[in-house]
Protein backbone atom coordinates (compact mmCIF):
# COMPACT_ATOMS: atom_id res chain seq x y z
CA UNK A 1 0.00 0.00 0.00
CA UNK A 2 1.31 3.49 -0.79
CA UNK A 3 2.79 5.41 1.87
CA UNK A 4 0.24 8.94 2.10
CA UNK A 5 2.76 11.20 2.65
CA UNK A 6 4.55 9.90 -0.38
CA UNK A 7 1.05 9.89 -2.49
CA UNK A 8 1.82 7.93 -5.85
CA UNK A 9 5.07 5.88 -5.15
CA UNK A 10 5.11 2.43 -6.40
CA UNK A 11 4.40 0.75 -9.71
CA UNK A 12 2.13 2.20 -11.94
CA UNK A 13 -1.12 0.26 -11.20
CA UNK A 14 -0.38 0.71 -7.55
CA UNK A 15 0.02 4.45 -8.75
CA UNK A 16 -3.67 4.28 -10.23
CA UNK A 17 -5.32 2.17 -8.17
CA UNK A 18 -4.13 4.84 -5.17
CA UNK A 19 -6.06 7.89 -7.72
CA UNK A 20 -9.14 5.79 -7.87
CA UNK A 21 -9.21 6.02 -4.23
CA UNK A 22 -8.55 9.67 -3.41
CA UNK A 23 -11.34 10.20 -6.53
CA UNK A 24 -13.72 8.01 -4.44
CA UNK A 25 -12.62 10.27 -1.47
CA UNK A 26 -13.10 13.13 -2.90
CA UNK A 27 -16.41 12.09 -4.30
CA UNK A 28 -17.63 11.20 -0.70
CA UNK A 29 -16.56 14.55 0.56
CA UNK A 30 -18.08 16.18 -1.75
CA UNK A 31 -21.40 14.65 -1.09
CA UNK A 32 -20.92 15.11 2.51
CA UNK A 33 -20.13 19.10 2.42
CA UNK A 34 -23.61 19.31 0.14
CA UNK A 35 -25.34 17.86 3.54
CA UNK A 36 -23.08 20.58 5.79
CA UNK A 37 -22.42 23.75 3.57
CA UNK A 38 -21.52 26.32 6.12
CA UNK A 39 -18.17 23.20 7.08
CA UNK A 40 -15.12 24.33 5.91
CA UNK A 41 -13.16 21.41 6.84
CA UNK A 42 -14.43 19.95 3.62
CA UNK A 43 -12.99 22.32 1.53
CA UNK A 44 -9.71 21.73 3.58
CA UNK A 45 -10.06 18.00 2.95
CA UNK A 46 -10.78 18.15 -0.70
CA UNK A 47 -8.02 20.52 -1.06
CA UNK A 48 -5.54 18.14 0.82
CA UNK A 49 -7.08 15.25 -1.39
CA UNK A 50 -7.01 17.05 -5.19
CA UNK A 51 -3.31 17.86 -4.37
CA UNK A 52 -2.60 14.51 -3.44
CA UNK A 53 -4.23 13.24 -6.50
CA UNK A 54 -2.40 15.86 -8.59
CA UNK A 55 1.16 14.40 -7.46
CA UNK A 56 -0.15 11.27 -8.49
CA UNK A 57 -1.63 12.44 -11.82
CA UNK A 58 1.73 14.38 -12.85
CA UNK A 59 3.89 10.97 -12.18
CA UNK A 60 1.57 9.31 -14.61
CA UNK A 61 1.95 11.88 -17.11
CA UNK A 62 -1.72 13.08 -16.92
CA UNK A 63 -2.67 16.73 -16.28
CA UNK A 64 -2.84 18.11 -12.97
CA UNK A 65 -6.77 19.30 -12.00
CA UNK A 66 -7.05 22.99 -10.50
CA UNK A 67 -7.40 23.18 -6.72
CA UNK A 68 -10.23 25.75 -5.50
CA UNK A 69 -13.10 27.47 -6.89
CA UNK A 70 -12.41 27.91 -10.92
CA UNK A 71 -12.34 31.69 -12.17
CA UNK A 72 -13.76 32.75 -15.17
CA UNK A 73 -17.44 34.78 -15.91
CA UNK A 74 -19.41 35.03 -13.20
CA UNK A 75 -22.35 32.32 -13.24
CA UNK A 76 -25.97 33.97 -14.49
CA UNK A 77 -26.32 34.58 -10.57
CA UNK A 78 -24.10 36.11 -9.56
CA UNK A 79 -24.99 38.75 -12.43
CA UNK A 80 -28.57 39.20 -11.66
CA UNK A 81 -27.37 39.44 -7.52
CA UNK A 82 -25.33 42.52 -9.06
CA UNK A 83 -28.00 44.19 -11.26
CA UNK A 84 -30.55 43.65 -8.69
CA UNK A 85 -28.23 45.47 -6.25
CA UNK A 86 -27.53 48.31 -8.52
CA UNK A 87 -30.70 48.50 -8.99
CA UNK A 88 -31.41 48.76 -5.42
CA UNK A 89 -28.60 52.00 -4.90
CA UNK A 90 -30.03 53.66 -7.67
CA UNK A 91 -33.62 53.54 -6.33
CA UNK A 92 -32.31 54.69 -2.89
CA UNK A 93 -30.67 57.36 -3.99
CA UNK A 94 -33.23 58.98 -6.21
CA UNK A 95 -35.65 58.58 -3.11
CA UNK A 96 -32.95 60.24 -1.52
CA UNK A 97 -32.78 63.33 -3.65
CA UNK A 98 -36.45 63.25 -3.95
CA UNK A 99 -37.12 63.56 0.01
CA UNK A 100 -34.71 66.28 -0.05
CA UNK A 101 -36.61 68.27 -2.48
CA UNK A 102 -39.45 68.32 -0.36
Amino acid sequence: MPDHDEPGSGTEPERRAELARIERQLSESVEAALRYPNSRRFAIHQDELQARANVIRSQLGEPERPLGPVGGRPGRWQRALLLASLAAAVLVVVWLVASSML
